[in-house]
């Protein structure tokens, strides 16, 4: 019996040095910053993962460097959604996402470093993507076409990396399933919450490989 659900575990740790470096560690939210849904309907796909915000990191077109810096891409209505495939569990960006992230929901701009009262050089600085993803809403968000500051909590966020080739989901609440005799499936609430890396494939930019899947405390997903 092939189970409707499975990613390869591997144990790995976070880069708590630097959060803590940064005085960011401490970031805690209570909803997870995605959920997995599995299809049972579709033999195309063997679920969705859905989430809201996108955080997607910024370069400087003359060097090409990380200018420490995320763009926030919010959904506006429907849920931004990965398509997890059948077989070996590869996920893949749908256009339908593709075209959201390029239409109009960008959000604000959010910051590793403290707004400063006078202008000052960007510094190139690369944060683990995954690092980036717990800090969330606790960095310094400016709204796009203003630049006022914005007063919101998102807790994590799910982050991409163009230059790291990576995305991660800090907080995805999976549902246990039940296969009961007669092959009848049923969902079960969340009990899991999982960090999951996803590396970009080499040969197809649009589907993403799962890296590292490991379980986080339940209280970031509850």
């Amino acid at each position: 019996m092939n189970k409707p659900f499975q990613f390869p575990f591997k144990k790995t740790a976070l880069s708590v040095a630097i959060l803590t470096a940064l005085g960011l560690g401490a970031n805690v939210n209570s909803e997870p910053s995605a959920t997995y849904t599995p299809i049972l309907s579709d033999s195309t796909k063997a679920g969705e993962i859905r989430f809201d915000k996108m955080m997607v990191e910024l370069y400087n077109p003359l060097t090409d460097d990380p200018t420490g810096e995320y763009a926030i891409f919010e959904a506006g209505g429907n849920p931004l959604v990965l398509d997890v495939l059948p077989g070996y569990q590869d996920t893949r960006i749908p256009p339908s996402t593709i075209a959201a992230l390029n239409g109009a929901g960008l959000f604000g701009i959010a910051s590793l470093f403290p707004a400063a009262p006078t202008p000052i050089p960007t510094i190139a600085f690369t944060l683990p993507v995954c690092s980036a993803a717990q800090l969330g809403g606790s960095m310094d968000i400016q709204n796009v076409n203003t630049g006022a500051a914005i007063n919101a909590n998102f807790g994590s966020i799910v982050t991409y990396s163009a230059k790291q080739e990576t995305l991660c989901i800090p907080s995805l609440a999976i549902s246990d399933v039940v296969v009961l005799p007669g092959g009848q499936i049923t969902l079960l609430p969340p009990r899991d919450c999982n960090e999951v890396v996803l590396k970009t494939s080499t040969t197809q930019p649009d589907v993403l490989k799962v890296e590292n899947m490991f379980r986080v405390s339940f209280t970031l997903c509850q």
